[in-house]
């Protein structure tokens, strides 16, 4: 099907896929993160320095006051929080392994290729038809693991999985 799509219809679909990618990452770091750390989740001391000194200086801007550290993540962060190997066992493990059946290095194999594009895609660069289906079937695979822990939650109703 997107084979057929136009170049521009392409890359809007790719950007609705990856902002959707984007939105289900924040809601499940947060979800998952902040009971167990507190809402400075972000300044544990397992994660990078580099990391938390980024984290902080967004949330000191105007545009994030008040709000969730979540919102101040970037795409990398993401792939970041989610494979960090004790984030991952102890926190997205029981999520993703049912449908990645995959170690958290694996995992951020397939999330970096969803970054890669987003990054062409930010930066008016091509994309392939190729990159395309991955990250279409990457990004649906992503939200597909969450929809099934959502549901094995009793949350279906909740997030309209």
């Amino acid at each position: 099907m997107w084979q057929l799509l136009k170049t521009e219809e392409l890359r809007s679909l790719l950007k609705r896929e990856i902002e959707n990618f984007e939105i289900w990452g924040r809601r499940i770091i947060e979800e998952e993160l902040v009971p167990m750390y507190g809402e400075s989740w972000y300044k544990s001391d397992f994660l990078k320095n580099k990391f938390k000194e980024r984290v902080e200086s967004e949330l000191k801007k105007s545009s994030f006051s008040g709000q969730s550290a979540v919102n101040a993540l970037y795409i990398g962060d993401i792939v970041y929080i989610l494979c960090h190997p004790k984030l991952y066992e102890n926190s997205f493990k029981k999520i993703f392994h049912s449908g990645y059946k995959l170690d958290e290095e694996e995992m951020r194999n397939y999330l970096t290729q969803i970054e890669m594009v987003r990054n062409k895609l930010s930066h008016a660069n091509p994309v392939s038809i190729r990159e395309a289906e991955k990250v279409i079937c990457y990004t649906h695979d992503f939200i597909d693991c969450l929809k099934d822990y959502y549901k094995k939650k009793g949350n279906e109703q909740m997030y309209n999985v």
